[in-house]
């Protein structure tokens, strides 16, 4: 007989007895860093951008660096060869230099000086920066800080183009302070490039006299050689005397064969002969002994060791007079470079054109401010809590 296997009650729940939701202290810290690291950075952004937006002018100049060889029309080049010479850009060092020119705290003293920065940036103005004012009273230090949030330059990671741009109340004061930054930055880059071109000239004029007075040496052993040896050249000397064998094996050969003429036709007349072989003998005789020879005794062993002797004294003379001669070509070039090539920032488009913008603008800059506050807040939440399910 089966018995049925009694059901498990199911257990009653009273809503009652759930307690309500409540917030923890985790939840408060979550909560106080939404307000902290969005709420209020978008409130203040806001607040600025509000009362800033277009108030400030962005004015905006794109520049290279350019080298017009001004004299460079003088010479016999081509017409093409010309032009590509009379202006060519420069490479990335000097774009760099012009940063660091336009950014650093003497080029602000300088153009402080030049213009009335306070009738720029007056006083009374406020700019969404710290320091939020210009104060002419100020160190330069400060006024330094204010320059920097105020005048920014780019360079061109490819093209090196360098864009320079001037924030100010009025498209005017921009263009202003953007001439007074190219005609500085112009006149530093053409001073630090004539620095440059006169130490190059000393220190190739004191490379001028060193290898002067080498030449002279090489060239006074060169000569001692030649008188002590009486040859101006062991080679000419060995060609001469290879000449001179060549000429007497001629005159040898042409005698053999006279002989045997004579031999052959008149058998009879014996002082015809003898005069002939007489001749022939001698010359077999000045070949084979070169001591019976008239003059400079110079046998081909004594030739090679002058030659052995001689041509590194030619070599060394020889280097020393080429590098005499290029040392002082290149101060011939670095003295036409420096009276005749300046350096000029040219505009890219040709012209006086720069590009204006309205800064800050309101929508832009909250919807930036509040999404990038956004996003840090969500991965925050997101690290908090996956610490946490770790545990």
């Amino acid at each position: 007989m089966n018995v049925a296997t009694p059901m498990p009650e199911t257990p009653q729940y009273d809503i009652r007895d759930v307690g309500l939701a409540r917030l923890r202290k985790r939840h408060y810290v979550l909560i106080g860093a939404f307000v902290v690291m969005v709420i209020i950075p978008t409130l203040m952004a806001a607040f600025l951008s509000w009362n800033f937006a277009g108030s400030l002018r962005k004015v905006t100049a794109s520049v290279t660096v350019q080298e017009h060889s001004l004299g460079s029309f003088g010479d016999g080049e081509s017409a093409s060869s010309k032009l590509q010479t009379a202006f060519k850009g420069s490479g990335g060092e000097e774009t760099a230099i012009v940063r660091q020119l336009v950014l650093s705290e003497d080029f602000y003293r300088t153009i402080r000086d030049q213009i009335d920065l306070s009738r720029i940036w007056p006083e009374d103005r406020l700019v969404p920066y710290l320091p939020t004012h210009y104060d002419p009273n100020a160190s330069s230090e400060v006024g330094h800080d204010f320059w920097r949030n105020m005048v920014a330059v780019h360079l061109g990671s490819r093209d090196q183009i360098i864009r320079v741009s001037v924030t100010a109340f009025d498209q005017q004061s921009a263009e202003e302070v953007l001439r007074a930054i190219r005609v500085e930055a112009e006149r530093r880059l053409n001073l630090a490039r004539t620095a440059t071109l006169r130490a190059a000239i000393t220190e190739a004029e004191r490379r001028v006299e060193e290898l002067r007075v080498k030449s002279d040496e090489d060239r006074k052993r060169l000569t001692e050689f030649r008188l002590q040896n009486r040859t101006v050249d062991p080679v000419m000397l060995l060609g001469l005397d290879t000449e001179f064998k060549t000429f007497l094996r001629s005159m040898q050969a042409s005698e053999e064969i006279r002989l045997a003429e004579i031999e052959g036709a008149v058998a009879s007349e014996q002082e015809l002969t003898r005069a002939a072989a007489d001749r022939l003998a001698a010359i077999r005789a000045f070949l084979n002994d070169p001591t019976r020879r008239q003059g400079k005794l110079a046998t081909r062993d004594e030739i090679t060791d002058l030659i052995a002797t001689y041509q590194p004294l030619l070599t060394e003379a020889e280097l020393s007079g080429l590098s005499l001669r290029m040392a002082e070509l290149s101060i011939l070039r670095y003295n036409q470079e420096l009276e005749s090539t300046k350096v000029f920032l040219s505009s890219v488009t040709g012209g006086s054109m720069a590009s204006i913008e309205l800064f800050p603008q309101f929508w832009p800059t909250l919807l930036i401010v509040a999404m990038g506050s956004l996003v840090l807040w969500i991965i925050l939440l997101l690290t908090f809590y996956g610490i946490r399910d770790r545990k």
